[in-house]
């Protein structure tokens, strides 16, 4: 059977039943099964024949009907099909199963606890790893040794397990031991995890690096691992939804380092990533290490003592996105970084926009724009001053291609923004779980800026209208002329008010007594 037959064929709706999801026939949301769920987070659309989940503790993203299969059976696309192929005929399919539980697509758990035995057992890799100043007592490594079998590629590489958030390997990187191998990086083929693990929060810093060998050389190092937790990127650009959803379930860190390689596309990937981290969290400090020129991390540990880290942390630097002044306030060092929080306060009190507001610029009040790493966004037609809601007209454009998606929404209105998040993602080609989160973001500052507007209304004074002489001596003679009320009435008349004379001209009577002591009203 073809797959666009299958899915005609299938209803995600009835394929989810089968595997045990319960969904809600209303509103077509369900708990989702990809991590703990307590409010339904997934929400199926019969229409597109997809289901999303929008839960920033959830990796499972936007699923098709294969997709879904997927990830809940744990198999392979083609197993799905078949999956899938008996369900469009039978009414109980079972899932291939193998000595009487579901077959698995790999199992990298095992396989990377098998590598593991064989590095222990190989000098090659040992002696590798120990002049790459990798501790093999501190770290889980391991090492492919076979020819053939379903990790060929990753033959004479000393491989590290990227983990679940649960601590399960789910996926592989390799690094080739063998000097003559022009690509010396692999990964498994599903990359998914994080390396070395998803960080618990425990410490307060947070250390991401350039890559996975440079994140195993800090994780060697006791005064580095003593103080702060280690979380690798996967290269400049491999800054990852599944990172963003780890930090995002923390309570802490209260303070992320980026240390990546001292060139120019590290020095791009900080001044990237520290903006979008700064932007997504605020509340966050967010600070960089100046790595020596045309260095990495596991170069200085191959050529320098452990102490060269030491001192470059603490010569560390805020990374500061929140006006176009930042730039200049930079380069703060640690000792530093409290002195600048206090002139940040001091600010705000001159009426410079605080932190939380850096990323709104309300200039044009009629077109409030908020950007962010994934998107620009624009309420357009200003917003309104009753507390109750926040309806606005929003634009959402793309960053590189410029296309845009427009909506009016109430922003108070959960389901709204989700509906809105997902469907502007699906035109625009982004992410929906980083548009939602951008739109929660935009929400609160909104709140905040209508609050500063309000109060700077009440603390404004009234103001006196002053007109000239010539005018004063104008109305005045308006006022003496015979048949008064006629005159008013067909200026009334005039100002757009047809019809109606005796009572627009009653109503215009009691309006303009309102400054007697006792009004006609």
């Amino acid at each position: 059977m073809e797959l666009q037959e299958i899915k005609s064929r299938l209803n995600i709706l009835e394929v989810a039943h089968h595997l045990s999801i319960e969904i809600n026939t209303k509103t077509h949301r369900a708990l989702c099964p990809f991590h703990p769920d307590k409010t339904p987070s997934l929400q199926f659309s019969k229409e597109k024949q997809i289901c999303t989940c929008f839960s920033s503790n959830c990796t499972a993203g936007t699923m098709d009907v294969i997709g879904l299969v997927e990830k809940k059976l744990n198999l392979s696309t083609h197993e799905a099909l078949k999956y899938l192929t008996r369900l469009a005929g039978e009414t109980s399919p079972q899932p291939p199963r193998e000595n009487g539980s579901i077959k698995e697509k790999t199992d990298y758990h095992q396989d990377f606890e098998q590598m593991q035995s064989s590095f222990m057992a190989s000098k090659t890799a040992r002696a590798y790893a120990k002049d790459r100043c990798l501790d093999a007592g501190k770290l889980s490594i391991g090492y492919n040794a076979f020819k053939g079998g379903k990790f060929s590629y990753l033959r004479g590489c000393i491989t590290f397990g990227l983990r679940d958030g649960k601590g399960k390997v789910v996926s592989m990187y390799g690094r080739s031991v063998r000097d003559n191998d022009k690509a010396r990086h692999y990964y498994t083929s599903n990359r998914q995890g994080l390396y070395p693990r998803y960080p618990s929060g425990e410490k307060k810093k947070l250390i991401m690096t350039e890559s996975i060998i440079d994140a195993a050389t800090l994780l060697s190092i006791d005064e580095i691992t003593s103080e702060h937790e280690i979380l690798a990127l996967y290269g400049t650009n491999g800054l990852t939804t599944e990172h963003i959803h780890a930090i995002q379930r923390l309570e802490g860190p209260r303070e992320i380092i980026l240390f990546v390689d001292g060139d120019q596309a590290g020095k791009a990937a900080i001044e990237k990533h520290g903006e979008y981290l700064q932007k997504l969290f605020p509340e966050i400090k967010i600070t960089t290490v100046d790595t020596p020129e045309e260095e990495d991390i596991n170069s200085l540990a191959v050529g320098h003592e452990s102490g060269v880290f030491t001192q470059l942390l603490k010569e560390r630097r805020r990374f500061l996105f929140l006006s176009a002044e930042a730039p200049a306030q930079a380069g703060l060092s640690e000792t530093k970084l409290q002195p600048a929080v206090g002139e940040m306060a001091q600010a705000s009190v001159h009426n410079t926009p605080p932190p939380s507001l850096a990323g709104l610029h309300t200039e044009n009040p009629n077109k409030i724009a908020y950007t962010t790493g994934t998107a620009a966004y624009y309420i357009k037609g200003g917003i309104r001053k009753d507390l109750d809601s926040l309806k606005v007209t929003l634009v959402v454009e793309h960053p590189d291609s410029k296309a845009k998606s427009r909506n009016k929404l109430d922003l108070y209105e959960d389901k709204q923004t989700e509906k809105v998040s997902r469907e502007a993602a699906e035109k625009l080609g982004l992410r929906a779980d980083l548009v939602e989160h951008d739109l929660n973001r935009l929400t609160d500052l909104l709140d905040e800026y209508r609050e500063d507007l309000a109060s700077q209304a009440n603390n404004e004074e009234d103001k006196t209208v002053a007109i000239s002489a010539s005018e004063k001596e104008k109305c005045i003679s308006f006022l003496r002329a015979p048949n008064l009320l006629s005159a008013i009435n067909e200026l009334i008349g005039k100002s757009g008010v047809a019809g109606e004379e005796n009572n627009r001209l009653f109503l215009f009577g009691i309006a303009s007594s309102y400054k007697m002591e006792e009004t006609l009203h």
